[in-house]
């Protein structure tokens, strides 16, 4: 026998004997363990409202690198001219559009002049109250005959708007309902998608406030999360999850008067969408990408990604990282179909799901989840109040998506156990800042340090 072949035989023979040792002793994936792999053809819609005053090369770059794929353009499509040319730079750098506007009838006909433009998604209808949805309806089926597959794309209000009071008794199911009947059902032409607002960064009453509409940074006193922004998130994710539709919501990306004059940090945007993620939305959108005039609800400190020099500003960086973080793993994440939502009070594991919470937004949730009905899950220990995603995919396969849901000022750090089901599981992919991890469980049980702000998609195996 020849060398070579002597070789050939013997590492045959030791990657074997390798290969069982492992085995063995865990140290390995076993074949019914195998790491699952996810195809990349999905990705999350990371949308920007109100467009820019210029189009040229160095505006495109920075779109472009912001994370953002959607642009709300806030142009006169009358002009059709002018919104082609915008559109056209858009489509250069591989973002795509919405036109916005008002929720005026005659601005219907007005999709046959862009339906041959590839990068138009279609026109957007903002915040309709009952009337006005009304009326639009009126018009879908022409909409559509004109439209050429383009959406008919409709933001609704939030809950707390005065319009859902006295249109719908502050009922926001039957509001979200009613938009749905009378509006998105009776669209034929592109996507279904259910869009909401509501900006959850509020500013506290400040006795010390200068008169000069700085807005309010790092001072934990003078920043509270909105106490009713996951309840229409929910409310959003359940109407779109019985209908089959797509579901974004807008986040806040920058400060606006009176009582959201707020400087949002990296750990503010990536905490909201971490958390609507959570609630399994197919998009986001920030509001916003570049700075509207200034006006009743902006004075020129109030400024967006993009200021009114056309200049990055400081939630630019931040919105951008945490855009691109969550474009690391959009396509696991939606591989999985989302299933509803389960919390922790900080060093309590919830088991019923009648169990009151300390977490007034914990609180307003209507559909928590019992952990008991979580095939794959055995107990959850966290340190501070945690929101938890349940996900399911067509091959039964879960995931988990974690996210420290707290005042993004309280500097408070998150440690979660969570005890899988060591029959079933031995290994995990964890997304941590957007990078994969494996971890390998002990006993069946991951844990994760959540920093303020963090979430981490969790897929076990």
């Amino acid at each position: 026998m020849n060398r070579k072949k002597l070789s050939a035989i013997v590492s045959f023979l030791l990657a074997g004997a390798l290969a069982f040792l492992f085995s063995a002793c865990g140290g390995a994936e076993t074949e019914e363990h195998e790491e699952p792999v996810f195809a990349e053809d999905k990705s999350l819609t990371i949308g920007g409202w109100v467009g820019l005053s210029s189009y040229d090369d160095t505006q495109m770059r920075y779109l472009q690198e912001s994370g953002i794929d959607t642009l709300y353009l806030l142009a006169n499509a009358y002009d059709v001219e002018t919104t082609k040319a915008q559109l056209s730079a858009l489509a250069g750098v591989g973002v795509s559009a919405y036109l916005a506007g008002g929720n005026t009838v005659d601005r219907i006909e007005l999709i046959e002049n862009y339906n041959d433009v590839p990068n138009l998604k279609g026109m957007t209808f903002d915040e309709p109250d009952k009337k006005q949805i009304d009326e639009l309806s009126k018009y879908i089926a022409k909409y559509s005959s004109l439209a050429n597959g383009k959406n008919f794309f409709v933001n609704l209000f939030p809950s707390s708007s005065l319009k859902v009071l006295t249109d719908f008794g502050g009922n926001y199911e039957n509001y979200l309902q009613y938009g749905y009947d009378k509006l998105i059902s009776k669209s034929s032409t592109g996507e279904k998608w259910i869009s909401v607002d509501r900006y959850p960064l509020k500013e506290e009453k400040n006795e010390n406030a200068t008169g000069d509409f700085t807005p309010v940074s790092n001072d934990a006193t003078l920043v509270k999360l909105d106490t009713g922004w996951l309840r229409d998130l929910e409310a959003t994710a359940i109407l779109g999850r019985k209908y089959s539709l797509k579901t974004n919501f807008f986040i806040q990306s920058m400060p606006y008067l009176p009582s959201h004059n707020v400087l949002p940090s990296y750990e503010d945007i990536r905490m909201q969408i971490y958390t609507a993620m959570a609630f399994g939305f197919d998009g986001i959108a920030e509001f916003c990408y570049g700075t509207p005039a200034i006006g009743e609800e902006f004075q020129k400190p109030q400024v967006a990604m993009i200021d009114r020099d056309g200049q990055p500003t400081a939630i630019y960086k931040a919105a951008k990282k945490a855009n691109l973080e969550v474009k690391n793993f959009d396509h696991v994440y939606l591989s999985f179909d989302w299933q509803g939502v389960f919390t922790n009070d900080a060093g309590k594991t919830i088991t019923e799901k009648e169990r009151r919470t300390s977490n007034t937004s914990f609180q307003n949730l209507t559909e928590r989840l019992d952990i008991a009905e979580i095939d794959s899950i055995n107990s959850v220990y966290s340190s501070c109040d945690t929101l938890f995603g349940y996900f399911r995919n067509e091959q039964n396969r879960e995931a988990i998506m974690a996210v420290n849901y707290n005042e993004t000022r309280s500097a408070r750090s998150d440690t979660v156990r969570i005890a899988f089901d060591s029959d079933q599981y031995r290994y995990c992919i964890v997304y941590e800042g957007g990078e994969k991890k494996i971890a390998e469980l002990s006993e069946g049980v991951l844990e994760l340090e959540l920093d303020i702000g963090e979430g981490m998609f969790v897929v076990p195996y």
